[in-house]
């Protein structure tokens, strides 16, 4: 099943449904992965890292006492990946490989975690808007808009009118920019 909004996620996951638990992970794995690479942890430690989220999240009861008046939700996960990678790299074997201390994480992770956030949501926004457009539209807004090609070899490549991958290009810009803001909505209650 897949939730309509994130909060209709978190209140199933507050009465353990599975497939809130699941749709977590697969809406929140992206942002849990950026983190992981932020504390360089093995694709194992990001495997168990999942893991030692939900956990944390199940066992304490957390979404219930998470309060939407007093942080936002990305914070408050931004806390508890962090809080759980550390005690990952804590229990490495070699001392030389453990981290920081908490206090020692440097000043920029603040803003490494908000840009991270802003990657995270876009790359959502390009999922939405992929699937409710046809590929050949698509194709050519990538083509030209991001890899920056030349409209008219676009055209000639996807066998479209060169106005095609104008409009393709400005229509799909139009839709992501919305689809970000909505997803901004949502996602920070």
């Amino acid at each position: 099943m897949a939730f309509t909004t994130r909060k209709n996620m978190l209140q199933a996951m507050q009465h353990n449904d599975n497939s809130a638990w699941e749709d977590f992970l697969t809406y929140y794995g992206p942002l849990i992965k950026l983190r992981a690479d932020d504390f360089r942890l093995t694709p194992q430690e990001t495997d168990e890292l999942r893991q030692d989220i939900c956990v944390s999240i199940f066992s304490q009861g957390s979404l219930e006492t998470y309060d939407p008046q007093r942080a936002r939700f990305r914070d408050y996960l931004r806390g508890i990946i962090a809080h759980r990678a550390l005690d990952i790299l804590r229990r490495r074997p070699d001392p030389q490989q453990r981290p920081l201390k908490e206090e020692e994480i440097s000043a920029d992770d603040d803003l490494r975690f908000e840009q991270e956030w802003r990657e995270f949501l876009l790359g959502k926004a390009v999922e939405n808007v992929k699937s409710r457009c046809d590929d050949l539209t698509f194709m050519a807004f990538q083509l030209h808009s991001w890899q920056g090609r030349p409209a008219k070899e676009v055209a000639k490549e996807l066998e479209i009118p060169e106005s095609k991958v104008f409009l393709a290009s400005s229509r799909i810009k139009q839709r992501l920019a919305e689809e970000v803001k909505r997803l901004e909505k949502e996602w920070d209650e």
